[in-house]
């Protein structure tokens, strides 16, 4: 079968894969037995478990859950989607493949599936020879099942498991330390096994750890009983090292306005999201800004902190670093809010497309259907008005009321083409307060 080469990628800039996935291979099980005790062996076998006759993952003596761990080379007339992802291999060509392997005459042999076999999900040596293709310098793994292990109900067994997964994850970043790094896994089910964890993996190098904002068993990451992890995060250095951001992508109704969900409106309940910078050196004590950001701004941000050169050129959107440096400064004077609904509504519904900007005292909206029809425009001053009660623009506003408007609006439309986020299906008002 001729096989398919690609030179490596040649570029001028470092990248870093901060969201590597491996795919939790058999290995993990079958080397446990070489650091855990007798007992740690049987909570694991008990809490999560690769059985190799079945070749099946076995969770609390269920088979079925979470992804499971490849077998080398494919199992023939199969598309495995987690270990078929390597350079090339994008969904529509795994389709494609899908569809043959309904039939058996042209399902895929082994040669076939060993060739799309995406080694480097579950060895090193493959994955660094990927992403000299792909152009990649250096990758942090993290495991694929990472939505299963939090749910593990024993501790003992998930303690064991984690450490397993830990001492596979630090082998496969020994095949070349300056490239390869990992991100450990916690067995939070416990704090005092976390923060042992913590010391453990810090011995070896690592200076990451994967904690879930939450889980099934309504636990939390900030709840008191936590605090020997933090402690712990906090001795071994990785907490000063380490910048958090804690962020959001939406708000919520909240019954607000008689509303729930997240979606349709521009009142502040929806937008107006939290942006949480931790780091105990350059912040001693609780600081807070009234400074203006936007989810643009997030990129240029982080290649800035990670010390990248003109951070700003990789994006549109401005770094917040020096904010975050001193929180009386400001970067922007408002800030853009954009809303599509492609789904669940008709293109010409106006409530399911929106354009707004956030200025000062000023929320400016314009809501729109695709095709032009059913413009509506919503304008609130939140000095005097911050509940959103009334719209200014409704009915007969006054000619202060107009001028705000036509100078909010020209404020969005010049942001929205410089963005490229002007809707193009109909002719975008230019002067609805002259209208």
């Amino acid at each position: 079968m001729p096989i398919q080469t690609f030179e490596p990628m040649t570029k001028d800039f470092a990248t870093f894969d901060c969201d590597a996935h491996v795919t939790e291979p058999p290995l993990i099980w079958e080397r446990a037995g070489e650091f855990l005790t007798r007992d740690e062996m049987e909570a694991l076998r008990a809490t999560i478990w690769w059985d190799n006759d079945t070749q099946q993952l076995i969770v609390g003596g269920k088979a079925g859950v979470g992804i499971g761990s490849p077998r080398r080379g494919g199992i023939p007339g199969t598309m495995r989607v987690i270990s078929n992802a390597g350079p090339g291999v994008k969904h529509d060509i795994q389709r494609a493949l899908n569809v043959r392997n309904l039939d058996a005459k042209t399902a895929l042999t082994q040669a076939q599936v060993s060739y799309l076999d995406f080694a480097g999900s579950y060895e090193p040596e493959p994955r660094l020879r990927d992403m000299d293709v792909q152009g990649i310098d250096q990758v942090m793994i993290i495991p694929t099942d990472i939505d299963t292990y939090p749910w593990l109900p024993n501790a003992v067994g998930a303690r064991a498991f984690c450490r397993a997964y830990n001492e596979w994850a630090y082998g496969y970043t020994k095949a070349n330390p300056d490239r390869l790094f990992f991100a450990a896994l916690l067995p939070m089910q416990n704090p005092a096994y976390a923060a042992e964890e913590v010391y453990r993996v810090a011995k070896l190098g690592c200076r990451v750890a994967l904690i879930r904002p939450n889980d099934a068993m309504g636990n939390y990451p900030l709840q008191p009983k936590y605090e020997p992890v933090w402690k712990a995060l906090e001795e071994t250095g990785l907490m000063n090292d380490t910048i958090i951001l804690r962020l959001a992508d939406h708000g919520e109704g909240g019954l607000a306005h008689g509303m729930r969900e997240k979606a349709y409106t521009v009142y502040e309940e929806m937008i107006h999201i939290p942006l949480i910078v931790h780091n105990p050196k350059l912040y001693p004590e609780p600081m807070e800004t009234a400074a203006f950001y936007d989810h643009l701004n997030l990129l240029p941000t982080i290649l800035d902190l990670a010390g990248v050169a003109d951070a700003e050129s990789y994006g549109i959107g401005k770094s917040i670093v020096p904010i975050i440096r001193d929180p009386s400064k400001t970067v922007q004077d408002h800030t853009i809010f954009s809303f599509d609904d492609l789904f669940f509504v008709p293109a010409s519904a106006a409530g399911g497309h929106i354009r707004a900007v956030r200025e000062g005292d000023w929320t400016y909206a314009v809501y729109f259907g695709l095709d032009g029809a059913g413009l509506e425009y919503e304008l609130y001053n939140l000095k005097s008005d911050p509940g959103q009660m009334t719209n200014l623009v409704h009915g007969n506003p006054t000619r202060d009321t107009k001028r705000e408007w036509g100078r909010l609006h020209k404020m969005l439309t010049e942001r929205l083409v410089a963005s490229a986020n002007l809707p193009d299906s109909f002719g975008w008002p230019l002067q609805p307060a002259l209208a």
